[in-house]
């Protein structure tokens, strides 16, 4: 009995020697475990013990700590360093920990792990330097090499301006015999092949098995790959064939020590093949970042060729509603490509590249962009597999497009075989004032056409119910064409369109006002021979419609009072959809010219400027002679003013544009079309009804007189009744002086006022007229 009760107890005590834990730590007493220190290695920032990351996105693996390296800045390194600890009593000690490190705007705190077997030893780093982002916890396990009784390891955290460097549950026990092989890469990538390697696991092993499946990762032995293998030459390599073109794969590995003992997998490796090289006629979709089968790098000159390849900063934008892949060049750092795929021309008859750029001052359109003094963007090609870069078009300030954008054509006949082309976006060293967004919108690579192409299609003149355009010619000769206007948003015609001959312009008069409209145009070379639909260029039969990209500053309310016929009263406007709301059709204030209304927009979202346009000449254009009230600060609202209807404005229906800017605070001074760099504002379109029947007035108020004007100091009134109220107000709709004189004669002082232009609200008998002073 003594002897079956000591074997239980020998048979007890060896399972627990063979799971012993050395070390488990959780960081659960919110502060620096005991026995624990700290080493600075760059400045001396601590490490802290938090319940959640910089951004609130990583908590606790488990309990209600974590430790935590962040400083908000770059450049600190601390080593956060257990206690010492007697490794020998484990056969193959262990390391495992899990550890998150989430970025803010692509910079990321880093760590790094290291041993010492000594008090007095040297630290040596083992394991990868772990600078890649983790937005989940992710799981390390590391064999401790050299143990001792006197071991310590280190965990350092660099700073780099991020979330946070987080770890949790450390725990250092017994490791398995069989270890996992590491650090997989593959070396050469193409369509259809790729060279894996990796490092072999530490255990002596000759032979490794390998799983791999396309499109998603799965669980390893498991039955679920789409392949699998075992390399048994001793060599850690594998050649995987007949895969398929521009496709990820997900792979997994392991050692096999023989005898059964095989590791836990490791993976899953990512990796994705290749494209196909394309063949003209090639069209890349640049409504999405980055079109397919085209690469970013994030760093690189055209003398270097593009490095650090995965990522950049251009991104699926639009200018004025066309879709596009753009950068913003506004700071000094920037050195981004967009790069295309390969373009095969060994076979294709001569051919030529087609690309739309543009330059807008804010995100999506504004007029007048240039780059700054050492900024650039160039379009380069590379005929040798990217050996070399040679510029075909350098963009530089003084020479960039315009907002609107231009097409180019680029001879590509001297070319016969594999080409591959990029965007190269960089803000040079010098941080301008400028900032700005480079477009592109078409890049096509396409067999010269024997009818070739029209191109610059151009609005020259534009009602409500009529468009006036033309284009050029691209090879000077022909002289037919065919053209389609149809509503916005349709497919690329597919049939015939409007025949034109001689001059390359059109004019179609049957189009409804208030619409948005597209223009396509082709060539004809006879017969059969039709150029490609050039388009679409897009319109509308009314003035300029703004196009934003935030929702929070917007019109809640827009009123008008006092008019002598109907009156505006849109109380609950709300946001109105990308940014603009016409209401032109359905909300109108009605009077006569010379008579005048008060008006009042409210807002929501902060403090913006406001300013007020009417077309006088409804040419669809609010000129800055047709601007009738801007604020010359910043304010939250209500905005008020009056507005007054130009003497001798005929009979008619005149619109009335209603803008806010959160970042302009006198938007009056330039565009009605755009909100800006910001995209944060609101415009909203009215509707003037001039009706001159409306201005009948009583006997009081057309006998009222005036005089002097130009008046030095004092403007005297003459009425017939008592004048009630007299109000005086700049250009800017802005009251300057009020008085009541109840009385037939008044005299207004004038004197304290800037010289300038005001007009003169004056009420008898509930009747107003207002006139135009000038004070000298």
């Amino acid at each position: 009995m003594k002897k079956i009760t000591f074997l239980l107890v020998a048979m007890l005590a060896f399972c627990w020697q063979g799971h012993a834990q050395v070390l488990t730590e959780g960081f659960e007493s919110g502060a620096i475990p005991t026995g624990w220190s700290l080493e600075y290695v760059s400045g001396t920032f601590d490490w802290t013990y938090v319940a959640q990351n910089g951004n609130a996105s990583i908590t606790p693996r488990t309990g209600a700590y974590m430790a935590e390296f962040r400083n908000g800045t770059s450049g600190s390194a601390t080593k956060l360093v257990t206690s010492a600890l007697d490794l020998t009593t484990l056969s193959n000690p262990q390391l495992t920990f899990y550890y998150a490190n989430v970025n803010w705007f692509g910079d990321i705190d880093e760590l790094r792990v290291y041993y010492k077997s000594s008090a007095g030893g040297t630290w040596t780093q083992i394991g990868i330097d772990y600078t890649a982002e983790q937005t989940a916890w992710t799981e390390v396990k590391l064999i401790l090499p050299n143990p001792s009784n006197d071991y310590y390891i280190a965990f350092e955290g660099t700073s780099n301006w991020a979330r946070g460097l987080n770890l949790d549950d450390v725990l250092v026990d017994e490791g398995p015999t069989c270890l996992p092989p590491s650090a997989i890469t593959a070396t050469t990538v193409t369509a259809t092949t790729a060279d894996l390697e990796w490092t072999a696991g530490a255990s002596g092993e000759t032979a490794w098995n390998l799983e791999w499946k396309a499109g998603a990762d799965f669980t390893p032995g498991n039955g679920e790959a789409d392949g699998t293998d075992a390399v048994t030459d001793g060599t850690p390599d594998y050649n995987a064939i007949n895969l398929t073109p521009n496709t990820t794969y997900y792979v997994h590995y392991q050692a096999d020590c023989g005898g059964g003992d095989t590791s836990a997998w490791a993976g899953a490796f990512v990796f994705t093949t290749e494209c196909v090289a394309y063949t003209p006629d090639y069209t890349a979709d640049m409504s999405t970042n980055a079109p397919d089968c085209w690469k970013e790098a994030d760093n690189g000159d055209p003398t270097t060729g593009p490095t650090e390849l995965g990522s950049g900063l251009w991104y699926a934008s639009n200018h004025n509603g066309t879709p596009s892949n753009a950068i913003n060049i506004w700071s000094d750092y920037k050195s981004d490509w967009l790069i295309s795929p390969i373009i095969d021309l060994s076979s294709a008859a001569p051919s030529e590249l087609k690309v739309y750029v543009a330059l807008t001052e804010g995100g999506t359109s504004g007029s007048g962009a240039d780059l700054g003094s050492d900024d650039e963007v160039a379009l380069l090609m590379t005929t040798d597999g990217g050996a070399t870069w040679t510029t075909m078009q350098s963009w530089t300030q003084g020479n960039v497009p315009t907002d609107v954008g231009e097409e180019i054509t680029y001879d590509l006949t001297a070319q016969t075989g594999q080409v591959q082309f990029a965007f190269w976006g960089s803000e040079g060293t010098v941080d301008d004032s400028e900032d700005v967004y480079f477009h592109v919108s078409t890049f096509v690579v396409r067999e010269i056409p024997a009818c070739s192409d029209v191109s610059d299609i151009t609005i020259d003149g534009l009602t409500g119910t009529s468009v006036d355009f033309s284009w050029t010619q691209e090879d000077g000769s022909t002289t037919d064409w065919e053209y389609v206007v149809q509503t916005a948003d349709l497919d690329t015609p597919t049939g015939s369109g409007t025949a034109v001959s001689g001059t390359p312009s059109a004019q179609d008069a049957t189009l409804m006002a208030d619409t948005f409209y597209e223009i396509y145009v082709r060539s004809y070379c006879g017969g059969s021979d039709y150029g490609a639909w050039i388009g679409p260029i897009e319109f509308f039969t009314g003035p300029c419609v703004p196009s934003g990209t935030s929702a929070l500053s917007y019109i809640d309310v827009f009123t008008t009072s006092g008019a002598a016929g109907t009156n505006i009263d849109n109380s609950s406007s709300g946001f109105a959809t990308d940014n603009y709301g016409n209401y032109f059709s359905t909300h109108y204030v009605e009077l006569a010219s010379d008579q005048n209304f008060d008006f009042s927009v409210g807002i929501v979202g902060g403090t913006v400027g406001a300013a007020i346009w009417i077309d006088w000449n409804n040419d669809f254009v609010f000129d800055l002679s047709e601007v009738v009230y801007s604020t010359t600060g910043y304010g939250s609202g209500p905005f008020t003013g009056t507005i007054t209807v130009p003497n001798g404005t005929a009979n008619g229906d005149y619109r009335m544009r209603v803008l806010i800017d959160y970042y302009d605070s006198n938007p009056g001074d330039d565009d009605a079309c755009s909100f800006g760099s910001s995209g944060r504002g609101e415009a909203e379109d009215y509707k003037i009804t001039v009706d001159n029947s409306l201005s009948v007035a009583n006997l009081e108020i057309s006998q009222f007189t005036y005089f002097p004007n130009p008046v030095n100091n004092t403007l005297s009134l003459r009425g017939v009744k008592d004048i009630q109220n007299v109000a005086v107000y700049n250009m800017l709709g802005q009251e300057v002086l009020r008085t009541a004189p109840n009385s037939v004669n008044s005299d207004v002082d004038m004197s304290g006022l800037q010289s300038g232009t005001y007009f003169v609200k004056v009420m008898i008998e509930n009747t107003t007229k207002t006139i135009k002073v000038v004070k000298k």
